[in-house]
């Protein structure tokens, strides 16, 4: 009785199904190993092929479901993962931003070590293989990475890095800077601004 409550309150319907079935072959698995019954012969032969054909299809059900629930009640959060691959010059409809005109300076070796937030990602990337002549052996990952703020930090103050793209640090990361005897130089380029999504049918929106 528990099991058909949480399904329906849960919208989980199919252990309905997965839960009983299972639930018998276990017993019939148990009962079999305990009377010492081998599954010999052509009568064994079909019980086994019959079990893992029940399983099988449990397992078919149970992962239909598990996608129809998915995609019924997606969850709601914040990521911060982003498909870097979709910011590189050789992918085809690549996401890069292009310069508006000719850039003014333009690395054709000692290219700058980037790295920052990824919020930033897209606009570094961009700037990156705007400013760069790049061969055709480059390898783009040691030059242009997307460690997120806190390792980027670690990673200048290391001297992994030569320029990051991130909010301002905070008192730690100074004092980290600081005691290792690095002197962080900053430069700002954008500002945050908060954004309200809501409904169109909202009362707020004039």
């Amino acid at each position: 009785m528990g099991v058909f409550t949480v399904s329906f309150v849960g919208g989980e319907y199919w252990w309905i199904v997965i839960i009983p079935v299972g639930a018998h072959i276990s017993f019939s698995l148990g009962y079999g190993w305990l009377t010492r019954h081998p599954l010999t012969g052509t009568s064994g032969l079909r019980c086994r092929n019959l079990l893992l054909f029940i399983l099988l299809l449990l397992g078919i059900v149970a992962g239909y479901q598990a996608y129809l629930y998915k995609q019924l009640n997606p969850g709601v959060g914040v990521r911060e993962n982003i498909d870097t691959w979709a910011w590189r010059p050789d992918k085809l409809y690549n996401q890069l931003t292009p310069l508006r005109g000719k850039p003014q300076i333009q690395f054709t070796q000692n290219w700058p070590r980037s790295d920052g937030a990824t919020a930033a990602y897209p606009l570094y990337a961009s700037a990156f293989y705007a400013l760069s002549v790049i061969p055709e052996d480059f390898h783009s990952w040691e030059y242009l990475t997307n460690s997120r703020t806190p390792e980027a930090y670690n990673r200048i103050v290391n001297g992994d890095a030569d320029i990051i793209f991130v909010a301002q640090p905070s008192d730690g990361q100074k004092k980290r800077a600081e005691k290792s005897g690095v002197t962080l130089l900053y430069t700002p380029f954008a500002r945050e601004a908060f954004v309200f999504i809501v409904n169109a049918d909202n009362r707020l929106i004039p």
